[in-house]
């Protein structure tokens, strides 16, 4: 059975693969997590720590798509504690003290289970201490009777106003004190607090999440809800994007093809457009399902609607117009007629994406779907600067230099703006809404089509390729920061330190 547990700071890797030692434990959760981890096909998704505030944090619909998957959805604790009470009626598992009381109402601010931790290296280092612990530790010390109602209600308050990232049980005594709590009554908790430590809840049921998990008893109780998630725009938007992409960072356990996905990264500009490649080619196969055309895969669906546009006359472009009109926009132009020979790789990526970029285009402009005149100036305007064309002498000579007039100039920056609006920003469906295969991994698709995959299944059979790249980039990129991050690491330490990954988020 395959297990996928969402953990960080509530408790740690090593403690929970001794109650259940067979899961796969990934970081906290995130947005887009649960739709990227559904191609690993996993029975059961247990969610216990999650990000917020720093990154998007996990959405409910995409807890929804795996329900309807039949996915079995558990969660507790902490993030998951969160959702699964907000969930509960669509078939998703609430377990633990916590979520039963964010269901119940007895809590409700989100801000109860937020902790700010350390990062992945640090196994995410609890380094503050979360409002459900304080509030579970004082009702211990009431029962102990090692405080009384009047103080504690004083901690507790105190506790509540401090921000999550500086909330301990420390400052909230301190500054308990200055809202006039008792001395005394300060001391004997502490002396609570030295002889039996603050009440873990949230590890507490982390641990009840796990345990769940192997008595599996839950499982003939849960998704019996029989229901289609409804699918907004915003949500599609979110499941190509995960499948448009390598997985978020290396582990040991991935699938070959999701290394090789991750190792392909090193290839910089090739991959950057494979992954924009990867778009056009969801998009086009959701043309072709548009157009009902029938057949056994994804590409022979593609393959009969290119035929199709092909034999039609009124919009005279061929696939070489936009191979052109690419190199013109990456800068590879002047030496197009070489290109092929001193970097194959570069040539071919961009000719698969010519190709396919024809086939939108050309439906787009029998569309009559053009940007705004303010829009097309924000992209030429950018264009110039990134070519550094500052002078209106600078843009005549680019101009001779590329074989372009104005008039081609003016559809160059046209094209590109649709391409990029409607296609790379994935607002496809602010045209109209496209069926699409949300089970393809668009992105793998697209490394075989123009042949990365071998490239990048090299490099990941060969590390020392890898460190010639890291190498290379950085003496060619001095903030090699940002440019890792438009590679999809996480940044230079992650580009840095191959196969190892960094999670720099804290939340």
């Amino acid at each position: 059975m395959n297990i996928i547990v969402f953990l960080g700071p509530s408790l740690s890797r090593e403690e929970a693969r001794q109650i259940l030692p067979h899961a796969i434990y990934l970081p906290p959760v995130r947005c887009g997590d649960i739709l990227r981890v559904l191609r690993f096909k996993p029975n059961i998704i247990g969610i216990i720590d999650g990000y917020f505030e720093k990154t998007a944090a996990v959405w409910h619909k995409e807890i929804l798509v795996a329900i309807e998957n039949g996915v079995h959805i558990i969660g507790g604790s902490s993030m998951g504690a969160l959702r699964a009470s907000e969930l509960t009626d669509f078939g998703m598992k609430a377990v633990g003290s916590i979520a039963h009381d964010y269901v119940n109402g007895a809590i409700n601010d989100d801000d109860e289970v937020a902790v700010l931790h350390g990062l992945k290296q640090s196994a995410y280092l609890s380094l503050t201490d979360a409002m459900v612990n304080i509030r579970d530790t004082l009702s211990c010390a009431l029962s102990a009777k090692m405080i009384d109602q009047y103080n504690a209600a004083i901690i507790l308050n105190t506790a509540k106003q401090l921000f999550y990232q500086e909330r301990t049980i420390e400052k909230a005594l301190e500054k308990s004190l200055e809202n006039g709590a008792d001395k005394t009554q300060i001391k004997l908790f502490t002396q609570f607090l030295k002889k039996s430590g603050i009440k873990n809840t949230k590890k507490e049921d982390a641990i009840l999440v796990l345990k769940t998990i192997v008595d599996k008893n839950f499982l003939e109780n849960n998704n019996d809800k029989n229901f289609k998630a409804n699918k907004p725009a915003f949500l599609r938007a979110l499941q190509k994007n995960m499948m448009c992409r390598p997985f978020s960072h290396y582990e040991d356990w991935l699938p070959f093809e999701e290394k090789i996905a991750l190792a392909s990264r090193y290839l910089g500009p090739a991959y950057r457009l494979t992954r924009r490649l990867a778009y056009l080619l969801a998009d086009c196969h959701g043309l072709a399902v548009d157009e009902n055309i029938q057949a056994d895969s994804y590409r022979e669906k593609i393959n009969i609607l290119s035929e199709q546009e092909s034999r039609r006359t009124d919009i005279a472009a061929t696939p070489e117009n936009y191979l052109l009109i690419l190199m013109r926009l990456s800068g590879d132009y002047k030496n197009r007629l070489i290109l092929e020979q001193h970097d194959p790789l570069k040539f071919q990526v961009m000719t698969c994406f010519a190709q396919y970029w024809r086939l939108i285009e050309r439906r787009f402009l029998r569309s009559g779907i053009n940007p705004t005149q303010q829009t097309l100036e924000e992209y030429s305007h950018n264009f110039r600067l990134t070519h550094k064309l500052y002078t209106p002498e600078l843009i005549n000579q680019w101009l001779i230099d590329n074989d372009m007039d104005t008039k081609a100039y003016q559809y160059m920056i046209s094209a590109n703006a649709r391409l990029s609006i409607f296609i790379l920003q994935n607002n496809i469906d602010a045209l109209r809404s496209f069926k699409n295969d949300t089970n393809i991994w668009w992105f793998w698709e697209a490394l075989k089509l123009t042949g990365v995959d071998q490239t990048a299944k090299d490099l990941l059979q060969y590390p020392d390729k890898i460190k010639i790249l890291q190498e290379k980039a950085k003496k060619d990129h001095p903030d090699l920061e940002s440019y890792a991050k438009t590679l999809d690491f996480n940044g230079e330490q992650d580009f840095m330190h191959w196969p190892l990954a960094y999670d720099t988020t804290c939340a």
